[in-house]
């Protein structure tokens, strides 16, 4: 081989080292921006995972919060009615009792107090109450003889007239009075004070009882 090819020879096998060289460095850099592409594709990926699942573990959390406040409220209200209902009930069977114990004031059940009296007082406010000249009375059946007997007494110790209608109530005590054209009446029972009294210390009785308010 002539000197002129050798040199031709090695010229080539230089510009095919380089080549490689060029090649093999670009390879390189190929590999090595893949492998930061694929880091950051799975950093990425690994990230928006991250959010997801914190996404899903705030959802996850405030639907148990709002679940237990939920259940709670719940539970407050299912308490505060079952407190409602046995106050009640209290406040029936109370209510009841002192019924009961009007009931047998009116049937001459508690010596200490006296019926016939009751009932003067009580006619004196219902002619007072209808301001009429002429009263007429009427209540319980069994109450009849005592109307009699108070209405012949106030017949002459005051200025009105009372008579004794034979007309009967359903009450427990206590009397009924109306004028002599019936266009007024005055109802003074026992059971309509009761109630009276009732709504009016109903407040210091839930004090009483149960202290400030209902809970």
């Amino acid at each position: 081989m002539s000197e002129a090819e050798l040199l031709k020879a090695k010229e080539v096998q230089r510009i095919a080292e380089w080549f490689l060289e060029i090649s093999r460095r670009r390879a390189i850099e190929i590999v090595e921006s893949s492998k930061r592409e694929a880091e950051s594709i799975v950093r990425e990926a690994e990230e928006r995972a991250e959010q997801m699942i914190s996404a899903k573990r705030e959802e996850v959390r405030r639907e148990a919060s709002d679940e237990i406040a939920r259940r709670r409220s719940t539970a407050e209200v299912k308490a505060r009615k079952e407190i409602f209902g046995a106050q009640n009930r209290y406040l029936n069977t109370l209510f009841d009792g002192v019924r009961e114990a009007l009931s047998a004031l009116a049937d001459g059940k508690r010596p200490e107090y006296n019926y016939e009296e009751l009932i003067e007082k009580y006619t004196l406010e219902a002619a007072e109450g209808l301001g009429a000249d002429e009263v007429c009375l009427w209540g319980r059946e069994k109450d009849l003889p005592l109307f009699k007997k108070v209405a012949t007494r106030l017949s002459k110790e005051t200025d009105a007239k009372f008579e004794v209608d034979d007309r009967q109530a359903s009450i427990i005590g206590g009397v009924i009075a109306r004028n002599k054209e019936d266009t007024k009446r005055y109802y003074n029972t026992l059971e309509g004070r009761l109630r009276k009294y009732w709504g009016e210390k109903m407040p210091q009785v839930m004090v009483m009882l149960f202290g400030e308010g209902r809970k």
